[in-house]
């Protein structure tokens, strides 16, 4: 498959662990994750999500504190053909509610010692420690394309209701090539993912590197 096939986001990371496996693709602290790590965890989560509902055209809430589990959520909610609307565990909780019921997801990811913090009337979340034991080729097929959802970005609400924008693979694939030629350019060898989940830029600095 080469890159001009490439249609979707994790399409783009796939090709990397094909071409990398053993590289460091994340770093949390000393915490040194490798391309084939990331990617067999994800398949074990994607597993998990398409077991729950998730497909194409539906949305994955991922509900996680920034870090390899966080990445891991983004990419199997990619492999499961969802979008993801990231969460931010640190917001109140009737704005976590608000989103919850304007985006109406499929699934809800969350970290173990978050799940109790999301709201009441909320489905029970899957929780992502308990997706690694899952054998991770056993993903279910699922091929998405250039115009599925890939991820779902709130606006903040200041002026009245948060308003959803929804993102398709082709317009995150178009960021990530760019991304990618200007990252080779300036010679960068690390990108710092300092930005929420919550907003478009991870597109930029979890995507961009871990696909060039």
């Amino acid at each position: 498959q080469n890159e001009i096939s490439m249609t979707c986001v994790h399409d783009l990371f796939e090709a990397q662990v094909r071409r990398t496996p053993n590289a460091v693709g994340l770093i949390d602290g000393s915490h040194r994750v490798s391309y084939r790590e990331l990617d067999e965890r994800a398949n074990a989560l994607a597993v998990v999500l398409r077991q729950a509902g998730a497909g194409p055209e539906n949305v994955v809430a991922l509900f996680v504190e920034k870090s390899v589990d966080m990445v891991v959520s983004m990419l199997a909610t990619l492999k499961a053909g969802a979008a993801y609307l990231g969460l931010d565990p640190t917001h109140p909780r009737e704005r976590i509610a608000q989103l919850l019921e304007l985006a109406q997801p499929a699934v809800t990811v969350a970290h173990g010692h978050l799940a109790g913090l999301l709201p009441i009337n909320s489905r029970s979340p899957v929780l992502v420690e308990n997706a690694n034991h899952v054998q991770g080729h056993l993903l279910p097929p699922v091929r998405s394309v250039p115009a599925n959802l890939a991820c779902v970005v709130f606006t903040s609400g200041s002026t009245g209701v948060p308003n959803g924008v929804c993102i398709e693979h082709r317009n995150v694939v178009n960021l990530v090539n760019w991304a990618r030629a200007a990252l080779r350019r300036a010679g960068a060898t690390n990108v710092l993912a300092a930005s929420p989940i919550t907003c478009d830029c991870p597109l930029f600095e979890i995507f961009g590197p871990l696909s060039w």
